[in-house]
């Protein structure tokens, strides 16, 4: 907390980040059911809750983010089709969305460490090396 109050973060900046890493933490405690009609088999979100709580926590529509979980959307020149997604589709959207969201926090915050040095030194910044599946030797490491 300290850190992020140290890179002249505001109150209401700080807050905002507590709620988005809130609700990619929920994002993983929605389940999904399975739904057939028409012998067609789609996914369900059988509980509201989590929808509401997420949709509350990050300032969006609770409609349009169960829609962006469990449908595929197909724009045409003249209409938007919306296509129910089975549960293992839907699974997988939900991971992107968790996914995007703690991306653009991770560079939202990377922006903001970098803003906070630049009047300090004028050719510093901040860059993350992921040498994740870089598993070559300790040595190797040790020189990255």
């Amino acid at each position: 907390m300290k850190a992020l109050q140290m890179i002249d973060l505001s109150d209401d900046q700080l807050t905002s980040i507590w709620r988005v890493l809130a609700g990619i933490l929920q994002l993983g405690n929605i389940c999904f059911t399975s739904c057939e009609k028409e012998s067609f088999e789609f996914a369900v979100i059988p509980s509201e809750t989590e929808i509401q709580i997420i949709a509350n926590l990050l300032h969006i529509s609770a409609d349009l983010l169960q829609r962006a979980i469990t449908h595929r959307v197909t724009e045409t020149c003249y209409d938007r089709i919306f296509t129910p997604l089975s549960v293992e589709s839907a699974i997988d959207a939900r991971d992107a969305i968790a996914k995007i969201l703690y991306s653009l926090l991770f560079d939202w915050l990377l922006m903001k460490v970098n803003e906070w040095m630049a009047p300090l030194e004028m050719d510093s910044t901040v860059g993350i090396l992921d040498i994740h599946g870089f598993e070559v030797t300790s040595f190797v490491h040790f020189m990255v």
